[in-house]
C-alpha cells in the first residue's frame, strides 16, 4: 500500500487545485475533474495490473520450484485467445 497513501494525496491535492483555481468558464473546471478522474483510474488500472503480474509470476516459479521430474504445469492464457476479438474490424 505504499503507493495508494501518496497517490491518494496528490489526487486530493490536484483536485484542490482544481477546485479552488479560477477559470474562464465552469466547463474548463468539470473538464479538469473529468480527466483528473480518468488520470486516476487509469493509473489505479495500470499499478493493479503489475500487482497482478507480479504475483502471478511469483506464483508460477513456486510452483516451478516444488514440481519433482515427473511433474508438469499446464499454462492457458485466456486474455490473448479472447481480448483480442473485442479489438478486432469488422469485415463488412
Amino acid at each position: 500500500m505504499l503507493f495508494f497513501s501518496p497517490f491518494r494525496q496528490i489526487v486530493r491535492g490536484v483536485n484542490s487545485e482544481v477546485e479552488t483555481g479560477t477559470v474562464e468558464c465552469e466547463n474548463y473546471k468539470d473538464e479538469a475533474f473529468f480527466l483528473v478522474q480518468k488520470a486516476r483510474e487509469a493509473i489505479t488500472a495500470w499499478k493493479a495490473h503489475q500487482r497482478r503480474s507480479k504475483n502471478q509470476d511469483r506464483a508460477r516459479l513456486e510452483v516451478l520450484a516444488s514440481l519433482d521430474a515427473t511433474g508438469v504445469l499446464v499454462v492457458q492464457d485466456f486474455a490473448l485467445k479472447f481480448m483480442p476479438v473485442q479489438y478486432r474490424e469488422a469485415q463488412t
